[in-house]
């Protein structure tokens, strides 16, 4: 992407390259508009927190309103946009490493109003829908020369003319009666597509990509594409498909033995026409820290940096992961930090072994890269004050939430501190946190009450949690979505709409609803956010 810090006038102004990571650059691309409706030009776009990696400007080509914006991906990236008279306006959005991001319109106006929404959202089950895996239609080829063991191989996907086609089913038999129109949105590699269809029975719908992306160039090995489906101006469903790109150009001709690697997309292409995608074989278990042998409580040299190889664990009972890839890892007494190249690991933290007679909980913000801990015993959440070469291990953190007594819920609105300072509040056991842009969610246990609803969907105020464990909040859809594992039930929580769904598992009192999969001495969850899943770990505490 260095075209886009070159020329004049160049796309990105006054960025320190050197501080864009190569392993993880990004650009976010979309389209800055008035409340209105017009393009708004001349509107400076820049990384709020980051303000060294320099400042785009929206243009008037492509209708007007367009930005490109490089940054560093793997967490959310706060985008700061700033117009007279608009003033400012600031959004997240969850970038993934090497993408060309389309966030689509931006709205600004003068006192910064959320642009409504059309309609009311029709139910899930009225619709019938699904995106397919996206097909390769190729001629392949081979002729093998008298008196030569080799072969010369054809594949017409090596062609730049060459397509890749993803199929969507839209609507079933059943239509229902209010359903007008279907929209569906296609992002991939940074470029928009857009229509609009007529509700009809059996609706289909044929993509064809040309494999370049929106700067013209050719993209090789797998990319992602978003496919949303929206009916009726609401309830947009996300459907994540892949595409093939294709292999990297070398011609439609090739010898059997004559191979091309893409390191970038960690794809190996074959001179038989064949593709072997490395990220999408068979996953491997890999040891990164840790061996049979165990370290001591009282580990003088764990506190210090020391090489990865060899380095020993005593208990891992938590583990998170910050933007960068730096990885986390709560081992008893200490927290650990396994660099982001994978060379080395160092202690950022040391807690009192009184601390650790219960499972702790570790999460990282995933716009600022701070690390956050949750201590049940202590009845805290401890914000760590630096990741790096802290001389003191022992005090490197600051009280988040609690003042460390248990709360009583006395049925008061504020009788455990709510609307007063996070420090001074009272929490009772918190257990599993989420990091949210500008909030953090603290899961902590209240009384229970066996409940008589069991339907699968219903209101948050009828929400009624046992034991609350593991908590996450999905990034990267633009839906608000937070999904709490409450021992051995799934829900999902809707921010907007206020209103909880059962994703897995049965509730205590409840009979086990058919389509629902029972849940087996859960322990957390985890969202892949490149594909939009929910991940649940279970162990039978043995294996």
């Amino acid at each position: 992407m260095k075209f886009l810090f070159d020329g004049s006038p160049s796309v990105q102004n006054y960025a320190d390259q050197k501080l864009l990571d190569r392993r993880r650059i990004s650009v976010i691309r979309g389209r800055v508009l008035s409340s209105l409706g017009g393009p708004l030009t001349g509107v400076r776009v820049s990384d709020a927190d980051n303000t060294q990696h320099g400042f785009s400007i929206s243009r008037s080509e492509e209708g007007g309103g367009i930005f490109d914006l490089v940054v560093n991906g793997g967490g959310l990236v706060r985008v700061l946009f700033v117009r007279q008279p608009y003033g400012k306006l600031t959004q997240s959005f969850y970038v993934p490493w090497n993408q060309v991001l389309y966030v689509g319109d931006v709205y600004m106006n003068n006192n910064q109003q959320p642009v409504e929404d059309f309609g009311k959202p029709l139910n899930n089950a009225q619709i019938t829908a699904a995106a397919s895996k996206c097909q390769s239609y190729t001629i392949d080829h081979g002729i093998r020369p008298k008196l030569m063991e080799e072969a010369l191989v054809y594949s017409s996907k090596r062609l730049k003319a060459a397509q890749s086609v993803v199929y969507m089913s839209l609507l079933g038999e059943q239509v229902p009666l209010k359903l007008r129109l279907v929209h569906v949105n296609i992002d991939v590699a940074g470029r928009h597509f857009q229509s609009v269809f007529s509700a009809i029975p059996e609706l289909m719908h044929t993509f064809w990509w040309d494999r370049r992306n929106i700067y013209g160039q050719f993209e090789y090995g797998l990319v992602d594409a978003t496919v949303r489906v929206g009916y009726g101006y609401e309830n947009c469903l996300d459907k994540g498909a892949t595409l093939n790109q294709g292999d990297l150009l070398q011609g439609p001709w090739t010898l059997n033995f004559q191979h091309r690697f893409d390191p970038i997309k960690n794809v190996l292409h074959k001179g038989d026409g064949s593709s072997l995608y490395l990220d999408k074989s068979v996953d491997i278990l890999n040891t990164v820290l840790g061996s049979e042998s165990r370290r001591p409580v009282n580990c003088a040299k764990c506190k210090s940096k020391e090489p990865l190889s060899g380095a020993q664990l005593f208990s891992p009972m938590a583990v998170a992961i910050s933007p960068d890839g730096t990885v986390f890892v709560g081992d008893f007494n200490l927290v650990r930090k396994i660099s982001a190249d994978g060379t080395d690991v160092e202690s950022v933290l040391e807690l009192n072994t009184m601390d650790t007679g219960h499972q702790y909980y570790l999460a990282v913000h995933p716009s600022t890269a701070t690390l956050f801990i949750s201590l049940p015993l202590r009845r805290q959440i401890w914000q760590v004050n630096t990741l790096d070469k802290s001389k003191n291990i022992l005090n490197n953190y600051h009280v988040f939430a609690g003042d460390g007594d248990t709360c009583s819920d006395t049925g008061l609105a504020d009788s455990c501190g709510d609307g007063g300072l996070a420090s001074d509040s009272q929490l009772s056991f918190p257990k599993g946190i989420a990091l949210i842009p500008l909030l953090l969610t603290v899961i902590a246990d209240h009384p229970w009450k066996p409940t008589s609803a069991c339907a699968a969907s219903f209101p948050i105020q009828e929400l009624n949690m046992e034991w609350p464990t593991s908590i996450a909040f999905d990034h990267s859809s633009k839906a608000q979505h937070l999904f709490v594992l409450d021992s051995q039930v799934l829900y999902q929580i809707d921010l907007t709409s206020q209103v909880v769904h059962v994703l897995a598992g049965v509730r205590k009192g409840c009979e086990q609803e058919a389509g629902f999969e029972p849940l087996k001495s859960a322990q957390s969850i985890a969202i892949d956010s490149s594909l939009g899943r929910v991940l649940v770990a279970e162990s039978d505490g043995r294996e």
